[in-house]
């Protein structure tokens, strides 16, 4: 049967074509990131935002690369490399600054400093903090959250460790059972195992930091330049972001389970995690205690004198 196809059905069904061809144009935005420290809670919500779809929904299609923290972090996304650096610590993000980088905060990544810890070997002397004077003392990377921690306890404390940057976790544990160091730092759930097996004690936790918990201490950040070529993108980036967050408190049994294979743990281990991670310490957004992270870096040699307002302006950018 021949049928007709009138003229207000041939442009309706020339408009649904057009708009059928068009549709592969329509291409996700795409975002390389560099995320801080494989294996750990908080740095894991980008890995969960890229695997489980949450980035895709936003129309973003996002590949990462991990780092070992720090300097390490900031210069993949200083030099381009990547689009977004997660995971940053505020001292290495004020010294890049300070000396041109184009460096752009669009989110707090943490708040305060709860969940990293200090292990000595059992059969150690070390009691106590008060006993860290001239012992060899690990964190991760110079401007990491781990050697803003040690600045802040040794400040607080008074006392002279020899410090030394172990780099990543698994390279501070080989370091700590080899006796190149007398104190290692470790975030859970790694190393855990040391303390359960009684190879190890916990000598400080980064909770003995009071002042620190007041404090934005990790960010994530981008380049000045893309914030101003595809902003809309940064935003949809911050949206998927803040939905895998939620998603790993809110169905907390599937996030763990998820989060052991992940991580390689056992599930029973990968349940206590976000207990050093209250989430509101997550997802406050915004930047807290500016003026303590400036003074912080300037004590610690990473800035020489306070950035200028025009210099805070440019570098915190809090996107939706």
């Amino acid at each position: 049967m021949h049928t007709t196809i009138r003229p207000a059905a041939r442009a309706a069904l020339a408009l649904a074509l057009a708009f059928g061809l068009s549709a592969p144009a329509l291409a996700q935005d795409k975002l390389k990131v560099a995320i801080s420290q494989k294996g750990l809670w908080d740095t894991a919500v980008t890995y969960f935002a890229a695997e489980r779809g949450f980035f895709k929904n936003e129309g973003l299609d996002v590949s990462y690369i991990w780092t070992s923290g720090g300097t390490e972090t900031l210069q993949t996304v200083t030099t381009r490399s990547v689009d977004i650096a997660t995971g940053t610590g505020m001292l290495g993000v004020l010294g890049a600054v300070s000396k041109g980088a184009p460096l752009v905060i669009i989110r707090s990544e943490i708040l305060g400093a709860p969940e990293a810890i200090w292990l000595v070997k059992a059969a150690s002397p070390i009691k106590s903090v008060k006993d860290f004077n001239g012992k060899k003392v690990g964190f991760s990377r110079p401007g990491a959250t781990s050697h803003l921690q040690v600045l802040n306890m040794i400040k607080q404390y008074k006392v002279k460790p020899v410090l030394v940057s172990s780099g990543a976790i698994s390279a501070s544990r080989t370091l700590f059972m080899t006796d190149q160091l007398d104190v290692a730092w470790t975030i859970p759930p790694f190393n855990l195992d040391l303390v359960q097996n009684g190879q190890a004690r916990i000598v400080f936790r980064a909770t003995d930091l009071p002042e620190m918990q007041k404090q934005t201490t990790r960010v994530n950040v981008t380049h000045k330049d893309l914030l101003a070529k595809n902003r809309g993108a940064l935003e949809k980036f911050n949206r998927g972001y803040q939905k895998a967050l939620a998603w790993m408190y809110d169905k907390q049994d599937e996030s763990t389970a998820a989060y052991a294979k992940f991580a390689n743990v056992p599930v029973e281990i990968a349940k206590t995690v976000p207990s050093f991670y209250p989430r509101a310490l997550l997802e406050k957004a915004g930047m807290v205690g500016l003026d303590r992270n400036m003074k912080d870096a300037i004590d610690s040699k990473f800035v020489a004198k306070p950035l200028t307002d025009a210099q805070v302006k440019a570098m915190v950018q809090i996107l939706e």
